[in-house]
């Protein structure tokens, strides 16, 4: 009794214990990625500890011979699931399964002849705004500008941040000499305003407070200090210095960062587009987070998925509805059906080590890129505006809500509103034009608080023609207004008859001389639910029902074709059919009747083992099988910042 008590732990049975936690906690970190790395080391730490527990409670339970034949088995079991995963996804990455075929389509009509400025509040942000479009605009010759707002360096240097952000571009296939840095710090130091909210120069979490550069790359505008009104203005000569001809800009996303950069962004095209009637750029909102950064993770070997971001979108900003968003095309090389990692934007966000981005690679890669475009050429940005009562400069300078709150972070941003005096009988705004102009249309954006609603009101021109409008949309987004015919007039009174809530009012109201916005024309084919399609795996036995997107485009002018004649294409209104007998594939083209080629998808329906093959890859594709190196940085990163400090 007294040896056994005095006797010493086995070490075979603590190595063993310690492999029987790690083991199934490992194979977990492999295949499940989105565990974040903190808990990636409790589960080693816990595996010692419950190691050490069970080898002192039993030193003698086991001979050491049988540990370490249980060690020698389990440890080949771990390696032998990590060379296996390895495996599939080497030869599937060789293979022609890890790229979409090249379509040879031409959508330079959409993507080509341009500059395009990527506004992003953070480094990662130009991808989770426009990772996978930012490649077609490159690849159809346009030129890309990355400009980055904040350093974003609260945790990681902003020489780290900036590094990341030229070898990111790098891989978007955007040069180091057309990515731009504002130099505005991360974060706010205790006691100090907010960046949106700074009269005077705050003081950023790094204690700057003037904008600054690093890893020898200075700001784009030395000197300027961190106040709100020099932010603004920052904006204003980045807009009206480059001149872009579409500009991407993060919308209210449910961050202090990402809101200064919105608000502050759309009061800067409001005042440049009343003082610069030629330029009229396109502008794409986009969410960073509903739509990217916190989309599901539904990336799935042998089909891509669309864009889920509806719940998070309506979360984030009352202003846009789902149903009005543009869906783009994204680039062949941001599509694999194998691993996201194989991607143009798997690989930009590994340049994100620090934020351990690529562990969202499957969120991210999509068939679509979601964005809410904005009009600007309203024709009341020339015009003078006078009112009954209230601001009535809220109504036609680009901004559709604001806040004196920005830290609360509700979905609601009420300011900025044109709200006449409840007093106020006639409720009128009447804007006047230098000359005669011809209306085709017009947008109203209600208030964005949903408690305050316009019911009824009425839009009047020259002569004493006008029509009626209401009730508005009580989420804040546009409700348009079409003329039967189009109006031309010196002056448009609007009147507000009725509403509810506490200081109803229009956040906006735009005039358009054409009914419909300037055309962005494309083809894209997709299956019955919308999703577009790249590479189709076709079932075993029938054919599903495809279909089209023909965004400003005729689809009586489309032609469908397949390559292989032992394959058949059978179009049945705005519906096409594909068979392929097994072990066949062919390469579906939509062509316009001068010949140019708008889509092209490759159908294959191949024989029963390539099949399993390709399923045994959906299953390592899944379960995120290849992320090996992926969750041993973010491991080293878990040290470094929650460890050493950063």
């Amino acid at each position: 009794m007294t040896r056994s008590m005095n006797a010493k732990p086995n070490k075979h049975a603590f190595l063993l214990c310690v492999l029987l936690f790690l083991a199934p906690g490992g194979i977990a970190l492999v295949f499940f990625p989105q565990a974040h790395a903190r808990r990636a080391l409790l589960l080693l730490t816990g595996a010692l500890v419950l190691g050490a527990l069970l080898a002192l409670l039993l030193p003698r339970a086991l001979s050491r011979r049988s540990c370490r034949r249980a060690a020698g088995l389990l440890t080949a079991v771990w390696l032998g699931t990590m060379l296996l995963s390895s495996g599939v996804y080497a030869l599937g990455a060789a293979g022609s399964w890890a790229a979409a075929p090249e379509s040879g389509a031409d959508r330079s009509a959409l993507f080509g002849g341009r500059t395009v400025l990527v506004l992003a509040p953070h480094p990662d942000d130009e991808i989770n705004l426009a990772g996978g479009v930012i490649e077609e605009y490159t690849a159809a010759g346009s030129r890309v500008i990355l400009a980055f707002a904040n350093n974003g360096d609260v945790f990681f240097p902003a020489e780290v941040r900036f590094r990341e952000a030229l070898d990111a571009a790098a891989a978007l296939s955007v040069g180091a000499e057309d990515v731009i840095f504002l130099g505005y710090g991360g974060g706010t130091a205790a006691g100090h305003a907010r960046l949106f909210e700074a009269e005077t120069p705050t003081v950023s979490y790094s204690g700057e407070s003037a904008v600054y550069g690093a890893a020898g790359i200075a700001p784009w505008r030395e000197g300027r200090p961190f106040t709100r009104e020099a932010f603004l203005a920052e904006l204003k000569d980045l807009l009206s210095s480059i001149r872009p001809d579409v500009i991407v800009c993060c919308d209210n996303d449910p961050d202090v960062e990402h809101r200064t950069l919105s608000i502050l962004f759309e009061r800067a095209m409001g005042q440049l587009l009343r003082e610069d009637p030629a330029w009229r750029p396109t502008v794409l909102r986009a969410f960073a987070y509903s739509t990217g950064w916190l989309a599901p993770d539904d990336f799935r070997c042998g089909q891509l998925a669309s864009v889920d971001g509806e719940a998070g979108t309506a979360e984030s900003s009352s202003r846009h509805t789902w149903a009005r968003r543009l869906r783009l095309p994204v680039s062949e090389s941001a599509v694999s059906l194998l691993s996201p990692e194989l991607t143009s934007v798997g690989k930009a966000l590994r340049c994100h080590a620090s934020q351990d981005a690529a562990l969202r690679a499957g969120r991210l890669v999509n068939a679509d890129k979601v964005f809410f475009p904005r009009r600007t050429d309203s024709l009341l940005y020339g015009a003078e505006v006078r009112t009954s009562s209230g601001n009535g400069a809220y109504l036609h300078d680009f901004v559709l809500a604001d806040t004196e709150d920005l830290g609360s972070l509700g979905p609601v941003l009420a300011g900025n509103v044109w709200s006449p005096d409840t007093a106020d009988g006639a409720k009128t705004a009447v804007f006047t034009f230098p000359e005669p102009v011809e209306i085709a249309a017009l947008t109203l954006w209600d208030s964005p608080d949903p408690a305050a609603n316009v019911l009824a009101g009425r839009i009047g021109f020259d002569g004493g023609e006008g029509l009626d409008f209401g009730p508005l949309d009580p989420s804040g987004d546009a409700v348009e207004l079409v003329l039967e015919q189009p109006v031309r007039t010196r002056t448009l009174t609007l009147t507000l008859l009725s509403g509810e809530g506490e200081g109803y009012g229009l956040a906006e109201l735009e005039a358009f001389a054409a009914a419909e916005p300037p055309a962005l024309p494309f083809w894209k084919f997709t299956d019955a639910d919308g999703t577009y399609l790249y590479d189709v795996l076709l079932p075993a036995e029938g054919s599903p029902v495809f279909s089209w997107t023909a965004h400003d485009m005729d689809p009586g002018e489309v032609v469908l074709s397949a390559d292989d004649p032992a394959c058949a294409v059978v179009r049945e209104g705005d519906a096409f059919t594909v068979s392929c007998p097994a072990g066949k594939s062919c390469v579906v083209t939509a062509r316009d009747r001068a010949g140019n080629v708008l889509d092209a998808v490759r159908f294959s329906n191949p024989r029963p083992l390539v099949r399993r093959w390709i399923e045994h890859f959906d299953f390592f594709a899944a379960h995120r099988a290849a992320r090996v190196w992926d969750h041993l940085r973010a491991m080293g990163h878990a040290v470094r910042m929650h460890i050493i400090g950063g």
